[in-house]
């Protein structure tokens, strides 16, 4: 009686497909877009997610830029994406100084 053959992954080859094949993405982006500095992987994970789950692209800008604004401004805030059944919305709020109830 003969036993089945034993399935060897040969992981080294396939990581190093990977990592070339990351190294090529990465030069195509830096090709197509010189200006922007986000590596490429974390680009792609935006759009696989949003391939995924059909989420709107659109909110993404504005909590981006909700985020900066929070950052550029008083370093403290919520931004808030609002969802009511198909609709969504981005609020920032700012927090104001914390204030002591007992003086």
């Amino acid at each position: 009686m003969s036993s089945l053959p034993t399935i060897i992954q040969n992981s080294t080859y396939y990581d190093a497909e990977w990592d070339n094949n990351a190294i090529k993405m990465q030069e195509l982006f830096d090709t197509v877009f010189p200006d922007i500095k986000v590596p490429c992987q974390y680009i792609y994970e935006v759009l696989k997610f949003l391939e995924e789950t059909n989420v709107n692209a659109k909110v993404l800008p504005k909590v981006i830029r909700g985020v900066n604004n929070l950052l550029i401004g008083t370093g403290k805030g919520q931004v808030i994406v609002h969802v009511n059944k198909n609709i969504m919305n981005v609020s920032v709020r700012e927090n104001d100084d914390e204030i002591s109830t007992k003086e």
